[in-house]
């Protein structure tokens, strides 16, 4: 089948030009981008997309969404990254939202909120991870790769040592931060790009990769070493080819793998892979987004072009739901207080 991707502009647009409010220049692109939120599981959607500003109210409505992150001491604050718009946030469960200053423009591939102090946040920005220690008032370089083609494509912080931060690459390095991004060190080249990094909830010396097309590796001692699943995904066709990678907190060493295979469980931190029974067979639909509920593992959604999927039973059965945009479900969120809420970031296809 022809396989569609999520189309990452190379060109920034920015949000606010000038002195507009949000999105005032974007109705060309459309209006049903941006961020979705579902109190029902998915049932139903509501489009909360206003942006006030001193100008006015604008909209993130036109902007094609990447990553969605949750500041861990407080849910109702959630982070939007997006393809081109740069970051944006919200302090109400995102009915309203606001441009992070100094990112109001770019690729923002990942966000994480330190554990330890909500106003510190990291945000993936081309070849840099940028830092900030005041709430989003202001953010400065907390690391610059001096090659442009080496983006940052993952960021997560150690839930048990927040000055530990992890960050991956388009041109395969893991480095890590010991200080809260102060310095850095490189702990593993791959041959291939970074798409995800996922620390274990359980046990952050347990650390899992993907790899745009070299599937998974895994460290379980904070990087000191690593091993190659690869060969453990090679049970089922193209499950190498990633598309994304979540733990299920409720269950001791259990992931969930989105791949061009379909989706696969873990429950022996990627020894071994059993394919999940959903719905459409193996490479005949392509997965862009997976979320589980942190409180309930049964509870599993997967999103594609135009089609959320959502499991309440563990995979044996599922339920479709068609999606209420024209864009793909590119990120999907549940929210970790409330497992009725469900985020989901939308973005347009590159055929």
């Amino acid at each position: 089948m022809r396989h569609s991707k999520l189309i990452i502009p190379l060109a920034a647009i920015a949000l606010l030009g000038a002195g507009c409010p949000v999105g005032i220049k974007q109705q060309a692109t459309g209006a049903d981008g941006g961020l979705y939120r579902s109190q029902d599981s998915g049932d139903t959607w509501e489009h909360p997309a206003a942006v006030p500003t001193a100008k006015g109210v604008g909209t993130i409505a036109g902007v094609d969404a990447m990553a969605i992150a949750f500041d861990p001491s407080d849910p109702r604050a959630v982070y939007l990254g997006t393809a081109a718009n740069g970051l944006l946030y919200s302090y109400d469960d995102g009915s309203s939202w606001t441009q992070a200053a100094g990112i109001a423009s770019g690729r923002v591939p990942a966000v994480a909120v330190s554990p330890a102090d909500k106003c510190t946040v990291y945000a993936a920005l081309a070849n840099r991870a940028m830092k900030s220690t005041d709430c989003n008032r202001s953010y400065q370089i907390a690391y610059v790769d001096s090659r442009a083609e080496a983006n940052v494509t993952a960021l997560v912080v150690d839930g048990y040592n927040p000055s530990q931060v992890y960050i991956g690459t388009e041109t395969g390095e893991v480095l890590r931060s010991a200080d809260s991004g102060a310095t850095w060190a490189v702990l593993k080249r791959f041959d291939d790009p970074v798409r995800k990094i996922v620390i274990s909830s359980r046990d952050s010396r347990t650390i899992l990769v993907g790899l745009r097309s070299r599937g998974i590796s895994r460290t379980t001692d904070a990087g000191a070493t690593w091993t190659d699943l690869v060969r453990n995904l090679d049970n089922f066709s193209a499950a190498r080819i990633f598309a994304d990678l979540t733990e299920i907190p409720s269950e001791e060493r259990a992931y969930l793998h989105a791949s061009r295979f379909g989706l696969l469980k873990t429950s022996d931190n990627g020894d071994t892979w059993q394919a999940m029974n959903i719905l459409t067979p193996p490479e005949s639909v392509t997965i862009y987004s997976l979320a589980v509920n942190p409180r309930n593992g049964n509870e599993i959604y997967y999103g594609t072009a135009n089609t959320l999927y959502r499991s309440g039973d563990g995979g044996q059965s599922w339920v479709t739901k068609k999606l209420p945009t024209s864009r793909a479900a590119a990120a999907l969120a549940v929210d970790p207080e409330a497992g009725n809420i469900l985020y989901m970031g939308a973005a347009r296809l590159q055929k």
